[in-house]
């Protein structure tokens, strides 16, 4: 019975060489023997079996002679096989020690990221990790793996830690945003606050004095419209929790010039009925 490569690599009988590769890469992975080292026997030899299958249907398909002699003899299959078996052989040992490589490479990217917060006791006496993981020979699948898992859990300790930590200064720097905030929002109320205090305490002295804005020198405020549009304008200059000196400024020289112009209004008024009096005399 011929084999079925292409199903055994999940793909179809049209497959580019990128597919094809794509293919045997993820279902190689999947089930090379260092990855089931802890499984039971059964399911280690199903492992090892796939394996050999997907390895043995890649050997086939990557090439484009092998391919196009399977393509064109799938019934005659087999015994095209026997003349590759020995090239096979040496094909599926390099394979098998390419993919450990590959699966090395695949732990640096996670490893390296907190190599120099792990322990040198994982690897002694070699020189780092990498040269550990290349030490063990062909036949010490379940060590090798064992390393790798407790380099890759102690790799995701270290991860956990450093989320948590990040985590952590996240929640700070949130808490530190939002006091910020408080604070911008209690300034912003200190400033609508004084902003009031000083419109009331100018226009409680225009009352008091009868004294409005159209009885004023308007170069107090030049060259803004008003004088009420420059205090608020000023007013955004206050300083946490007291007025500018600006504004402080500006208010009192408000207050003098409508207590000023109070008296001179006052003595006028009073020179005037004095003026009627006299001609009604």
């Amino acid at each position: 019975m011929a084999k079925k490569y292409y199903e055994i690599l999940e793909i179809n009988e049209t497959a580019s060489p990128e597919e094809i590769k794509k293919a045997y890469r993820k279902l190689a992975l999947k089930w090379h023997p260092d990855k089931w080292f802890n499984k039971p026997e059964t399911e280690r030899k199903v492992a090892e079996e796939r394996f050999k299958k997907i390895t043995e249907a890649y050997f086939v398909l990557s090439s484009p002679e092998k391919r196009a002699r399977y393509d064109n003899n799938l019934s005659e299959c087999n015994s095209d096989w026997d003349g590759y078996h020995e090239e096979w052989e040496e094909y599926y040992k390099r394979e098998k020690i390419r993919l450990r490589e590959e699966r090395i490479r695949l732990r640096e990217m996670s490893i390296d990221r907190v190599v120099d917060e792990l322990g040198p006791s994982l690897w002694v006496p070699y020189s780092d990790w990498k040269e550990k993981a290349r030490s063990f020979a062909n036949n010490e699948t379940k060590e090798f793996a064992q390393f790798l898992e407790s380099l890759s859990k102690a790799a995701e300790k270290i991860e956990k830690s450093r989320a948590k930590k990040r985590e952590k200064e996240r929640g700070e720097k949130k808490a530190t945003r939002e006091a910020e905030r408080k604070s911008h929002q209690e300034e912003v109320e200190k400033k609508i606050n004084l902003q009031k205090k000083v419109f009331d305490e100018i226009v409680n002295e225009m009352y008091l004095n009868s004294v409005w804005g159209e009885d004023l020198n308007s170069k107090l405020w030049e060259p803004y419209k008003s004088w009420d549009d420059k205090a608020r304008t000023m007013s955004i200059t206050l300083k946490r929790g007291e007025e500018s000196d600006e504004l402080k400024e500006f208010k009192e020289q408000m207050i003098k010039a409508i207590r000023e112009t109070g008296l001179k209004n006052q003595t006028k008024r009073k020179e005037e009925k004095e003026d009627e009096k006299r001609k009604r005399e």
